[in-house]
This record gives C-alpha cells, structure tokens and sequence, in this order.
C-alpha cells in the first residue's frame, strides 16, 4: 500500500519488484564475495569514505537515518545534535539509583533514556514509554521540543492522529527490563531520546518522506533490510551508507542472512 500509493513516480515498478525479491528471500546471492551478499543499488550510495557518515547527515538532515544497532543511533543523534542550529540548549542529567553503590551508573540499557540527555529548540525526539495513549503518547512516537523547562519539556506531537498537539513531558522513574544487569537499576529522566536517528526495527510501522540506510555493520535479524528499503516509496527516497569493505568490482553489496541455503529475512 506504501509503494503504490506512489505508483505514477518512474522506476516504480522496478522499485516494486525490488522490495518482493528481498521480502520474498528471492534476491540474486552473490556467493564469490560471501554466501550471504546481495547488490544494492549503486546510485543511492554514498561513497565509505572517512567523511560518509557526515556526508549521509547532511543529505538527511531533515529526514531519519536508519541504523542497525542503538550505540551507532547514539553516535548519529550526538552527531546531529551538534550540528543542529538552534541556540537554545540544554543538558539533562538522570538521577540514578542501584542497590550496588559500588556499581557505575553510566549505562544505557536498551529502551531508557541516556544519563546525558542534550536537546535543542526545535529538535526532533522519540518518546520511549507509553505516557498516555489517548493523548497519543505512545512509545515510538516522534515529537518536536518547543521550550526546555527544568522540570518539564514542552514538545508538539509530529505523528500520528494527535500531530499538531502541543503536550508537556516530565521525568519518570523507569526500570529497565534487561534480566541481563548485574543489579537493579532505577533511572529518573525525561523518556525520551534524539530522532534524528532510529533502528530499523523501531521504524516498523511508519511511513517516512526520505531515510538515510546506514548498512556500515550488516543487517544481523529477521526482516531488517526488507523493513528498512520499505519504508518509503520510491528509490529517490533512500541514500545509503555502505559498509567500506562492500565494494567489489565497482558495486556495493551488502550482508543478508542465510540458513541452510535459505534467506532468512
């Protein structure tokens, strides 16, 4: 539905039968440089050089960079946050608690908010709990800061049927669910993160103008690069960071993931 509510754009089909021969575990192997390598299309990439990162910031700057893992989405957001024009900024650091007083407190478990929280007027953030989903805030949602207050951000609702909703966030208490923790930890801080960058597996569900595929480490789960080609319509919409060591005989090629002589997407 995504791809031909955009059908009267070139290349559409071309783009169409793209999409099916990866979701489909049908796109051509290439197995002389790994069992596991597909082709991407070189014109929507960005050379690896030592300056592709930024390169891929730029060329997105007002759109979303999708990335595998959530350290290369921390790297991204912090990069992007500098570079952002606002001059209204402001630190937010989270009070921690753990039972082990001996155990450091400068971690980020998946699914919390970093102890070093920077934002901008103007920036776009993610929210990461579920506030209040009759208000539309829902983990996952994108919103823009309008004012950083000490003790509440006022933020405006950028997706969903709430878009255009102006809503003031404060800090929580929240408690990881990682069983892996060695201890319990207690973080008070605003839910929110960066969106200038996501995960792919975050973007699930949402339909963007414009995205950056950050493929420097390879796709490593199920459906990850299906997820991430598909959220938009139409070739011109994607730039991509290959990794640097992805190219052979003038192509950039990327990692899929194969078991027992079946892709695995």
């Amino acid at each position: 539905m995504r791809v031909r509510s955009n059908a009267h754009s070139n290349n559409q089909a071309d783009f169409e039968n793209f999409l099916l021969c990866i979701g489909n575990g049908k796109e051509k192997l290439y197995p002389n440089i790994g069992s596991a390598k597909i082709q991407l299309p070189k014109d929507l990439c960005i050379c690896p050089d030592k300056n592709g990162l930024k390169t891929l910031t730029h060329k997105l700057y007002d759109r979303a960079i999708l990335t595998t893992t959530n350290d290369d989405v921390d790297t991204i957001n912090t990069m992007v946050m500098d570079m952002f024009p606002s001059t209204v900024s402001k630190t937010y650091l989270s009070a921690d608690t753990v039972e082990d007083e001996s155990t450091g407190y400068f971690i980020t478990p998946s699914g919390t908010p970093p102890n070093k929280l920077t934002l901008k007027k103007h920036a776009p953030i993610m929210l990461l709990r579920n506030l209040n989903p009759a208000a539309g805030l829902l983990n996952g949602t994108r919103l823009s800061v309008l004012n950083l207050g000490t003790r509440l951000i006022e933020t405006k609702i950028l997706t969903g049927t709430h878009a255009g909703n102006t809503v003031f966030l404060p800090r929580i208490t929240i408690i990881p669910s990682d069983a892996e923790l060695p201890f319990n930890l207690k973080r008070r801080q605003f839910p929110i993160k960066p969106a200038f960058s996501v995960t792919i597996n975050k973007a699930q569900g949402q339909t963007l103008g414009q995205i950056g595929l950050d493929l420097t480490k390879p796709v490593f789960s199920h459906g990850q690069l299906y997820v991430a080609f598909s959220r938009v319509r139409n070739f011109k919409s994607i730039s991509i960071l290959p990794a640097a060591d992805s190219l052979f005989d003038g192509q950039y090629y990327t990692d899929n993931i194969v078991y027992e002589g079946v892709i695995q997407h």
